[in-house]
């Protein structure tokens, strides 16, 4: 009995070596480094390329490979071969006998002399030097692994898709290839400042403190380039290549500066400095967009737009987008937007204001204070209007100030509004310099009274 116990047990730890096939053991072993191929290159720039170091993959003890046996290497991720594929082995020789071909993910090797246990097979796709690979068609985002197959002359599986990113994890895994686009464009729309209903020289001609310089948010537009070493291609953008472009409505914008020491200059929208001031953004004649681009060749830098008003117009409640493309570099670069419109600034207004298209001589506007803390001398209440036309009507001659106290109500009849233009108005806007009110408007019919009420902190209706 108890010899037929050892032979049992002899019999199942064989079976457990044949099934196990000592698979866990083999391993890549290739130093870690990844290429990063940047999308927005020229197609040229993406084949004829290499890895940082030589993939090498070590067969584990007791997994020899003899005669006839396979080993395949797939690549994932949209890594394909431009030119057949070599190999350098640690011992014994194989010949590739399928794949490999431009355009293929995979390469198979048949042994043609025997692979010791513990030898390394070498993948030679350094670059550079053996340069043999395409890229193309790998997408932002992407990342490419590598993978291994063993496989006995009968067609069985030794090991089967064996991840070199796996494999590596342990020590701090890396794929072979990540794709990331040329320009990383980062927290576009941390930029504001407040236009000020208490401004000395007028409602929302000045931003609060009266100034008319702009704040300036270095983090709010950041543009990084991810060309460097171990990218493909390693170069940045050359001289005029990378545009920024502000969009929105840019009257009574007087200049827009850059992030000191951007190196950044006023162009137009082909990167055409004429007319531009280094560190500053170029307004068009429109006032409908302004640009700039880089001075030097493209690195990194912040290209948050400072704005500066004229102080003598009354500014909008309005955004500004932002837009971040390179243009065609030459053979390296192709064009490409990085950043999309996207709003990057944004001039609001604090106060109290209002805007009504029916007001007729049976209405009345009652406009009271909320906050206690109008102007000494009364909030002032500024009244423009437009005819049915969208025609800007003058004030009539000798208008007096319309004043408002703290707490207090006033009425403002249809007829005496009207009375204050030449012309007929059809559109009002109103603003009142306090930061908290209540607008009442009050039409009065013979079948009744209508009423409409607005309670406003700090905005507009």
């Amino acid at each position: 009995m108890k010899k037929g116990y050892r032979i049992f047990t002899s019999i199942l730890v064989v079976g457990m070596l044949i099934m196990t096939g000592g698979s866990a053991m083999a391993d890549w072993t290739t130093t870690a480094n990844t290429n990063t191929v940047l999308v927005g290159a020229n197609a040229a720039q993406l084949i004829l390329v290499g890895t940082v170091a030589s993939p090498v993959y070590t067969l584990g003890a007791a997994e020899g490979l003899g005669v006839g046996d396979t080993f395949t290497i797939t690549m994932t991720g949209g890594v394909t071969f431009s030119a057949l594929p070599t190999i350098t082995l640690a011992a014994g020789a194989a010949a590739l006998s399928s794949g490999g071909t431009a355009g293929s993910t995979s390469a198979t090797f048949r042994v043609t002399t025997a692979v010791t246990t513990n030898s390394a097979i070498t993948f030679n796709f350094i670059n550079p030097g053996f340069a043999v690979l395409n890229v193309q068609g790998m997408a932002a985002g992407a990342n490419a692994d590598f993978l291994m197959t063993l496989n006995n002359s009968a067609g069985g599986v030794i090991v089967a898709n064996k991840s070199l990113f796996a494999s590596i994890a342990g020590g701090g895994g890396f794929y072979p290839f990540v794709a990331r686009n040329l320009m990383t464009v980062g927290n576009p729309g941390t930029n504001a400042d407040v236009a000020d209903v208490l401004a000395s020289s007028g409602p929302y001609t000045k931003f609060l403190g009266n100034a008319v310089a702009g704040t300036i948010n270095a983090a709010s537009l950041t543009l990084t380039s991810n060309a460097g070493a171990f990218n493909i291609p390693a170069v940045n953008p050359v001289l005029k290549k990378v545009l920024i472009t502000l969009t929105g409505d840019f009257v009574g914008i007087s200049r827009i500066l850059t992030t000191a020491g951007a190196p950044l200059t006023g162009s137009d929208s082909a990167g055409t400095t004429t007319g531009g001031l280094a560190g500053e953004y170029l307004i068009n004649a429109d006032k409908t967009a302004a640009y700039a681009v880089n001075n030097a060749t493209f690195i990194t830098t912040s290209a948050c737009p400072q704005f500066f008003i004229d102080g003598t117009t009354a500014q909008v409640a309005r955004p500004f987008t932002a837009k971040v493309e390179n243009l065609v570099d030459g053979a390296v670069w192709v064009a490409n937007t990085w950043l999309s419109p996207a709003t990057t600034y944004q001039i609001t207004r604090n106060g109290f204001f209002f805007a009504a298209n029916s007001l007729g001589p049976l209405n009345t506007i009652k406009i009271s204070d909320k906050s206690g803390r109008v102007p000494i001398g009364g909030a002032k209440v500024f009244v423009t209007a437009w005819d049915v036309n969208g025609v800007s009507l003058a004030q009539a001659a000798g208008v007096a100030d319309i004043l408002l106290q703290n707490h207090q109500t006033i009425a403002l009849t249809g007829t005496a509004l009207a009375a204050r233009f030449v012309g007929t108005p059809m559109k009002y806007e109103f603003i009142v310099q306090t930061t908290n009110g209540i607008v009442t408007n009050i039409k009065t019919t013979t079948g009744g009274v209508n009423t409409t009420i607005w309670s406003i902190v700090t905005g507009g209706i």
